[in-house]
């Protein structure tokens, strides 16, 4: 028996368990208080639900001041040590949309950081992914505030408990209102400097545009003008991006193909 307890003691300090990790993840228990109605529909969630890589399942209740004004929950790689955690957009009822880190910590799942809102109700934002952008060795997260009325492209850093604004520049939209299409976006090294840049429309829908953060500010490196309005998804072709128009068909873009 002493054996066995010293040789459990030892294998816990050479080989220590790894919290489990989060795998998928999904929206529950539906909600009709917050009439923004953005996505196609007035109904939003209070309740998320992640699954874990060692088969238990673990959920988050908000309470009544606000919803989870999304569709589905982003795995990124923001989680302790290194481990996926989850990134949702949380809307207060009166204040507006926030962008929401949740992980799990000792088989619970817990808010571990938050960006502040909008500051309105029926303000909302878009998220785009996560990369190190700006090329600073940490980790930022891309999204658009406020994408049917000038949006801003915003770059959040994780500082402790909360997610702060790094970089900012605008117009541009990857959303249309009432659409719950939400992949208006692309990440990708389009000009083959290792360092991530973002491909997204401009506020009217009929130019793309790539924006690199490589530099320390945000500038546009590249941009094509479409024949129609961009339907999306966004997607990866190649070396480049592939996109739907609204009155049908596709496009194709890559560097090679860019007139000037």
């Amino acid at each position: 028996m002493h054996i066995l307890f010293f040789a459990l003691i030892f294998s816990s300090l050479y080989f220590p368990v790894q919290a489990a990790d989060i795998v998928s993840a999904r929206f529950t228990t539906e909600t009709e208080r917050y009439d923004h109605c953005v996505l196609g529909d007035c109904i939003e969630y209070s309740a998320l639900e992640a699954s874990l890589d060692d088969g238990r399942v673990i959920s988050y209740q908000l309470d009544d001041d606000s919803v989870f004004e999304d569709i589905k929950p982003r795995l990124i790689p923001m989680g302790l040590n290194g481990r996926k955690a989850l990134l949702v957009v949380r809307t207060y009822i009166d204040r507006g949309a926030a962008l929401v880190v949740l992980d799990q910590r000792s088989g619970k799942l817990v808010i571990v950081a938050e960006s502040p809102p909008i500051g309105l109700a029926h303000r909302w934002q878009n998220p785009i992914g996560v990369a190190d952008f700006d090329h600073d060795g940490k980790l930022e997260i891309a999204t658009v505030i406020t994408p049917h009325i000038g949006g801003t492209l915003t770059l959040y850093e994780r500082q402790g408990d909360k997610l702060v604004k790094d970089h900012e520049l605008y117009p541009f939209s990857n959303h249309k209102m009432g659409s719950s299409q939400l992949d208006l976006t692309e990440i990708i090294d389009w000009n083959m400097d290792n360092v991530a840049d973002i491909i997204l429309p401009d506020v009217t829908h009929h130019q793309l545009r790539v924006v690199s953060f490589s530099t320390g500010k945000g500038q546009i490196i590249d941009q094509r003008t479409l024949s129609s309005s961009i339907k999306g998804p966004i997607q990866p072709f190649k070396n480049g991006v592939k996109y739907q128009f609204h009155e049908g068909g596709e496009g194709i873009w890559t560097p090679a193909l860019n007139p000037q």
